[in-house]
């Protein structure tokens, strides 16, 4: 645990002495856009594109999942990793209530060894960063990553993974960070290989439902004048 939040904090702090747009390298084909009265998004970009461009679907921010996958052999090892950026406003009473991640795939390893991982990074803009801010999560995987498998054996199998991370309702201004990572190594006779098979990921932005004014039906009684 102390390895893992000494990495967190030094990410962080790379994160944050570092300009995002300088650091991230292909943006979206719509890195910046907006559903109306729901959300704004602005700086939409990935390291290496293999987290596709939005496309909205109602108040459904969806992000495609390309060549996730890393194969070992002849003993060179493979390591595949991207880095999705964005920022979003919410507008009205729209929320994002939560970031949660569904992900799968298969594995193979022959006297090899592969592993899945990926890092979630939300920060309050309107908030100094601190303890708190930003929120950070590491998606739990089954079966648990590494797998090893030694020389002279083989193994294979489906493997999912899970992130979930609730965000405060008063945090109106944030940025949104995943890291996602496959790896996949094996011995000069061996190989490996792991890939992500889910087709997207999905942000889910909460829109209240309009609220109906009923007026009370009312009387006037109109006095005939001249009448007692």
């Amino acid at each position: 645990m102390p390895i893992l939040r000494q990495t967190l904090t030094s990410f962080i702090a790379v994160l944050f002495s570092t300009t995002i747009a300088g650091a991230v390298s292909v943006p979206w084909t719509n890195p910046n856009g907006e559903i109306p009265g729901v959300v704004r998004w602005s700086n939409g970009q990935t390291d290496n594109g293999l987290f596709g461009s939005p496309v909205v679907d109602g108040a459904t921010f969806r992000i495609s999942l390309n060549n996730f996958r890393a194969t070992a052999t002849l003993g060179t090892p493979q390591t595949t990793t991207d880095r999705l950026f964005v920022q979003f406003d919410l507008q009205g009473a729209s929320s994002l209530p939560a970031v949660q991640l569904d992900f799968a795939g298969q594995y193979t390893a022959n006297s090899g060894s592969v592993s899945a991982e990926a890092f979630l990074f939300v920060t309050n803009l309107d908030q100094q960063v601190g303890v708190s801010n930003p929120l950070t999560q590491q998606a739990s995987t089954s079966p648990a990553f590494p797998i090893i498998v030694p020389a002279g054996m083989s193994q294979s199998g489906a493997w999912e993974a899970h992130l979930a991370q609730n965000i405060p309702a008063d945090w109106r201004r944030i940025t949104v960070l995943l890291n996602m990572t496959v790896q996949a190594s094996a011995g000069a006779g061996g190989s490996a290989n792991i890939q992500i098979d889910t087709p997207h990921i999905e942000f889910r932005f909460d829109v209240p439902e309009p609220t109906m004014l009923v007026a009370a039906p009312f009387i006037l009684f109109f006095r005939r004048r001249g009448c007692a």
